[in-house]
């Protein structure tokens, strides 16, 4: 989708833990920078896989509630620190409440509604920084 919508294969950083997802990525992204690691150890690691130039946007399907209310915290308030002024920390959800709440990590958040059509059922969280 985001190919398709004008971002530049060569512009995008995928990082998965999976490795032989990683090779499928790989196959089917081959100008995308494919990194296998821990999205979630993303604050030690993240100037080693995109260097120190701001990020645009993140993308994130992570299943935050499988983690502590630290590491989901964590993970999205590095990441913001890392990205330009007010630019997206765009989370998928499948969940009633929100995985991470914005004033525990100093940023705003919107919510889409429901998109009724996936199944189940989902909304996007958008979180930037304040």
């Amino acid at each position: 989708m985001l190919i398709a919508r004008g971002v530049p294969e060569r512009s995008l950083v995928l990082v998965e833990y999976s490795r032989e997802f990683c090779k499928l990525l790989r196959a089917r992204f081959p100008a995308a920078e494919i990194i296998q690691g821990d999205a979630y150890a993303i604050g030690a690691s993240m100037p080693g896989w995109v260097g120190v130039d701001p990020l645009e946007a993140v993308v994130s399907s992570l299943p935050l509630f499988t983690r502590p209310d630290e590491m989901r915290e964590d993970v999205v308030a590095r990441s913001l620190e890392r990205m330009k002024p007010a630019a997206p920390f765009i989370q998928f959800s499948y969940a009633f409440t929100q995985p991470v709440k914005p004033e525990r990590i100093g940023a705003r958040l919107e919510i889409s509604p429901w998109v009724k059509r996936n199944l189940p059922p989902a909304r996007v969280l958008v979180y930037r920084s304040a």
